[in-house]
């Protein structure tokens, strides 16, 4: 699944190398509900995702974008800890 691994992989770019004293392990889930799965990225960082403006020639700044054009939403929240959980929701093609 292209949304997860992308994700994963952006929680470990941006937050997991931020910060080698990590507190908490970086964690993900997938769910699947009805015709849709979801999948949710768990990260130190309690800074936001962003989707600034592509850059075809840069691989770093394409993961949440492919993220935005596959998925039907995706979306993030902070928790009290001061983690950050980002997810995204694509609908079952099985």
């Amino acid at each position: 699944m292209a949304v997860a691994w992308e994700l994963a992989a952006n929680a470990v770019q941006h937050a997991l190398k931020a910060d080698a004293q990590l507190q908490q392990p970086g964690r993900a889930w997938l769910l699947r509900r009805g015709e849709a799965v979801a999948c949710a990225v768990t990260d130190a960082s309690p800074a936001p995702p962003r989707l600034g403006p592509p850059d075809p020639m840069d691989s770093n700044r394409r993961g949440l974008h492919l993220v935005d054009r596959i998925s039907s939403h995706w979306g993030w929240s902070n928790s009290p800890s001061g983690t950050k959980t980002v997810w995204a929701k694509v609908l079952a093609t099985w």
